[in-house]
Formats: C-alpha cells, structure tokens, sequence
C-alpha cells in the first residue's frame, strides 16, 4: 500500500481507497496495528486472530474456541473443524450470524456446513478471561470454562482509515469497500463497480492498480 507522501507526488486529480479493515483483534504474532477486546488474557500466546488463522499465518490446537460468531467467526470454526477434535463458539448475542446481512440462501447452506462440522455455539455468552488451561464466560448469570488449546478471537474488524487521514486535506479522496465500513463481499464489488462504471463513463483513465490489486490503494491520475 502506498504511502501518503508517495501518493500525493503522483499528482493524482482522484484518490480512491480500497485498502480493507484491520481485525479488532492484534495477538502479540499478528503484524498489524489493531485494537485489542479488553479480555483479560489477550496477550496470551494462545490467542491468535481469525484473518491469522485464514491465512494460514497461524495454526490451531486440538480444542479451539472461537470468540464471534459472524460470518468470519463461522467460517473459521468450519476450517478448523477439519483437522481439530472440539471446535465452540462463543457469542455475546441471542444467535449466530445476527451481525450481518446474507441472502437466504447462503444461510442455509452455511446453518448445513456448521452442523456437518459438529461445531458447538454456546449464544448469550460473554468471555470474561482467555487462560492458559481454557476460556471463561457468563451466561444468564453463571460461569462456565471450556478446556481450550487455541482462543480465536473473530470479534469484528475496524476501517483501515489512518492513510485517509493523512491526504484528506491534500488531495481529492474517497473511500470504499471495508476501509469505510467493515461489510461483506456482496456490498463491496457492486460498489467497486460502480465506482470503475463512473470513471469510464467520464473517459477517466484509471491506474491499472485499481482493478489488479486488491487491497492496495487506488489512483485515478491525472488526464
């Protein structure tokens, strides 16, 4: 991703950004500039981030608990169900997946793969410590622990916004995608598109890292 001093030398008449979220999670192994959950225990070496796990930068235990039960939360708990014995997650809300918006027919063939894998949710939970031995939560009340080798935090992500900051006084900049709210896929791409439709309908050119590199800033130079 390029810098702010580096994009503003190219002079460019449009900025558009469309560099992703920051997990809200920054395990001490994760590289990332994220803010922490306030659980005690989150420094722990057992802690690793969902977008860790994912990406293969991080490997799980036998017993895995996943702290979030969103889209990435669920999907996470299904890659490690592959190779784990006992995969739970854990959810501050009522039910899983209330947190995001997904078409019917995606819910029910993700409620089919999440019941192939046996993963057990355990709702209304609030984490309360991420301990060596396991993970503590409250629910209606009362403690619970479950033995855990792995705490897998998918609590959420927080807009990549700190590069915006940095040109909005500079130059002409906008933002899509996950750098200005956190979303899914099915919002991101049409609005991508939209923005690509407008520029070539005005017969701007567009920087060429604009429709090949996702994640990295896009410009839009200078006719």
């Amino acid at each position: 991703m390029g810098r702010g001093p580096d994009i503003l030398a190219g002079n460019w008449d449009k900025v558009v950004l469309a560099i992703g979220a920051h997990h809200t999670c920054r395990p001490p192994h994760d590289a990332a500039h994220h803010t922490m959950p306030p659980i005690p225990g989150i420094d722990s070496p057992k802690v690793v981030s969902a977008t860790a796990l994912l990406t293969g930068r991080a490997r799980h235990g036998r017993r895995v608990v996943v702290i979030g039960a969103g889209l990435v939360g669920c999907e996470t708990a299904a890659m490690c169900a592959q190779t784990a014995e006992k995969v739970t997650v854990l959810e501050s809300l009522p039910k899983i997946l209330m947190s995001v918006d997904h078409c019917r027919n995606n819910e029910q063939a993700l409620d089919q793969l999440l019941q192939d894998c046996g993963i057990e949710f355990i709702t209304d939970a609030k984490v309360t410590n991420l301990g060596e031995d396991g993970v503590s939560y409250e629910q209606q009340g009362e403690h619970h622990e479950i033995p855990a080798d792995t705490h897998v935090i998918a609590a959420g992500y927080t807009p990549n916004d700190e590069l915006y900051a940095q040109l909005i006084l500079q130059v002409d900049v906008s933002m899509i995608g996950d750098a200005a709210k956190p979303d899914s896929i099915l919002t991101a791409v049409p609005k991508a598109s939209t923005w690509l439709a407008a520029c070539r309908s005005a017969h701007t050119p567009v920087h060429p890292e604009a429709v090949n590199a996702p994640g990295h800033s896009d410009f839009a130079p200078r006719r």
